[in-house]
Formats: C-alpha cells, structure tokens, sequence
C-alpha cells in the first residue's frame, strides 16, 4: 500500500465500516460514500478483501459475519453464473450452491443487477487497467506488457467464466450490457489510457478504440481460444506476454 495520509484513512475506514453495517459494501458504493475515485481505491487499498483486512487491522475488531455472508454468496454466484449465464442464473440457484435462503441473497445484494455488480467488483480486469496511471515517465512497453501479462493470468484463472460470455447467447449477451456498469470494463479504461499516451506523444495517433480492442483481441487469442482449440495451455504469461507486447507494439514486418 502506498503512503497515504493519515486523516484520509481515518476517513476512508469509517466509510468503510458505514458501508460494513449496513450490509452495502461494494466498490461502487465506497467511491461515492468516500469521494475517492475506484482507480484510486483500488491502488491505494487495494480490492475489497484487503479493505475489509485494513478495517479489522485499524479498529482491532474482526469484520462482521455478514462480509463472510457475502463471499460465500459470490462464490457461489461465480459457480451458477460460469454455468448458466448471467441471464439464466436465478437466485434461487444462486442462494442453494451457497446453502443460505433467498431472502438472505436479496438482504445482502437487493436485486439480480446488483449481485451481478458486486459479482464484477470481485472478478473484474478493468479494475486492474483502471488502477494504472499514465504519466509523462511511463514507459510504454511496462505498461502494454503489464495489461496483457496481468490479462492472461486473468483469463486463466477464471476460463470458465470466458466461456460463459461466448456462450450466452444474444438475450444474455444484452442482459450483461446493460446490468453491468460500462465505465469500468476493460475497453472503456484502455481507451482512456491510449488517449492519455497519444496526447503525451508516446504512441500514433490512431482510434484508441480499435488499439484497446487489438490489444485485446490479441489477450483473448492467446489466452482463450489459442488454448480452447489446439487443447494445449498457452506458455507461461510471462513468455506468452513478451510476444504479445512484441507483436503489438513492433508488428511483423521486418
């Protein structure tokens, strides 16, 4: 964690026990009740678990059951949605594969959309991308070699969760548009740091748009279809990601 001030944590802990107690902690919501940016919480605090060791670390008290409530929902979340699809999954299944009532999905999480926002608070990599700063010093290599390194790690420990996606079809595909916050998925934060490093004369001045989907496009061939069609796992990320970083920032014209 980086050095933070003091009175700022003071601050951000007691929102973040607020939030705790009234059973709404997400991401989301600590943003907008602290006055911090998601980018920024999640570089200096890292993501919601640490938060929640930070909290227990400061007031010497162990967090509420209900946070344990809570991960056992969204791990459970994660098994039905990886199996059914976001727009299938109902929470009734959801509330059986966590062996807890219904009543007790809606008291934490309200409604489906915002159990499948806090779902995405918990396994996201545009919250990774979006914790990155682009500055007049950043080296530009570092940064493409970090998103894919970190996209690939990723992808493979959440594949099944990519084969949902591709698999679920165009109801669902238009259920996980519109139930999902855009601002903090992946395309939107990349073209937003492509912008920032065209204007800091780091690269062309080409669509960011069509740079953020090349670069990951060029992730998800190596890390998902490469691996779902040869049936052979990609290298290692760090090799995997020394191509890539190569391919896209050099081409392959000699």
């Amino acid at each position: 964690m980086k050095n933070i001030k003091k009175d700022e944590e003071v601050r951000f802990v007691k929102n973040t026990l607020f939030l705790i107690k009234e059973n709404n902690l997400t991401m989301d919501n600590l943003a907008e009740q602290s006055g911090l940016s998601r980018s920024y919480i999640y570089r200096t605090y890292g993501g919601k678990e640490d938060i929640i060791k930070l909290v227990a670390e400061k007031t010497g008290n162990p967090v509420s059951d209900s946070m344990d409530v809570e991960k056992k929902i969204l791990k459970a979340a994660r098994i039905v949605f990886a199996r059914k699809g976001f727009f299938r999954a109902t929470i009734e299944e959801i509330a059986k594969e966590a062996s807890v009532g219904a009543a007790t999905v809606y008291r934490h999480f309200e409604t489906k959309e915002k159990l499948i926002q806090a779902f995405k608070d918990e396994y996201t990599l545009g919250s990774m991308i979006g914790s990155i700063i682009i500055e007049d010093n950043t080296n530009l290599e570092e940064f493409v070699y970090f998103v894919i390194y970190n996209g690939l790690e990723f992808i493979g420990k959440n594949r099944d969760l990519f084969r949902m996606s591709f698999f679920e079809g165009e109801e669902g595909l238009e259920y996980y548009r519109t139930s999902l916050d855009q601002t903090n998925r992946s395309i939107p934060v990349l073209v937003r740091h492509f912008e920032k490093l065209t204007k800091l004369g780091k690269i062309k001045n080409i669509n960011p748009s069509l740079m953020a989907y090349s670069l990951l496009g060029l992730i998800m061939g190596h890390g998902y279809i490469k691996p779902a069609y040869s049936g052979k796992p990609f290298d290692t990320p760090e090799e995997t990601a020394k191509i890539i970083t190569d391919i896209f920032l050099k081409g392959i014209k000699i």
